[in-house]
């Protein structure tokens, strides 16, 4: 995905958030968030990717406040609170299709985007949505070819919606392989987190 205007801001409100977690002194965060911004710019004028640009940003802003996992204790958070929710949403879900929309709606739980709250009651957040469906759903098309699967995951919290949907991919007879980082990125699954929720097991190999 190339740099759009829009990506500028939404990168930039991440870096501000995420250093929130670490640094008090909000001019010492302007700082970063400026110099990120330069970073931010040279990327677009070298027509570089967003997911490169993006990457960039986050690893200089990691290194800049000296802490290697700025969402760690979030994404322990998360993934207790998705259990929580999960167990409760869970007699929705009776089909592959209601845990495919499970795992769309998962993504919500996601911090530092532009314009975008994580509801405060995720489980009344979940319900309304679920109720009304997704906008535009193309999976009657791609479910019946999901013989071999890669799936790469997001973010924590969102993961454990995920793994619904992956366990119900399973029993069609899928070969599931699902991919994690390998390094804290954000709030996104490592290989850690991917242990501590026992990933492997809805998955035929976890890289």
């Amino acid at each position: 995905m190339k740099l759009a205007p829009e990506c500028r801001s939404c990168l930039l409100t991440k870096v501000r958030s995420q250093a929130g977690y670490v640094l008090s002194d909000a001019e010492q965060i302007e700082e970063l968030v400026e110099k990120c911004a330069e970073i931010f710019d040279a990327g677009a004028a070298a027509n570089a990717g967003a997911a490169v640009a993006a990457g960039e940003i986050h690893r200089f802003c990691y290194a800049q406040v000296k802490k290697q996992d700025l969402y760690a204790d979030i994404k322990v958070r998360d993934n207790e609170r998705a259990k929580a929710v999960a167990a409760e949403v869970k007699p929705l879900l009776n089909t592959l299709h209601d845990t495919l929309i499970a795992s769309v709606l998962g993504n919500a739980m996601d911090y530092g985007v532009t314009g975008h709250d994580v509801a405060e009651d995720f489980t009344r957040y979940f319900r309304e949505v679920f109720a009304r469906g997704l906008a535009v759903d193309d999976s009657e098309k791609f479910l019946p070819l999901a013989k071999r699967v890669v799936f790469f995951t997001d973010n924590c919290g969102e993961v454990i919606f995920d793994m619904l949907f992956l366990e119900e991919l399973k029993k069609t007879g899928a070969h599931v392989t699902v991919v994690v980082k390998d390094a804290p990125m954000l709030n996104d699954v490592t290989v850690k987190e991917a242990q501590e929720i026992g990933l492997a097991s809805v998955a035929d190999a976890v890289y």
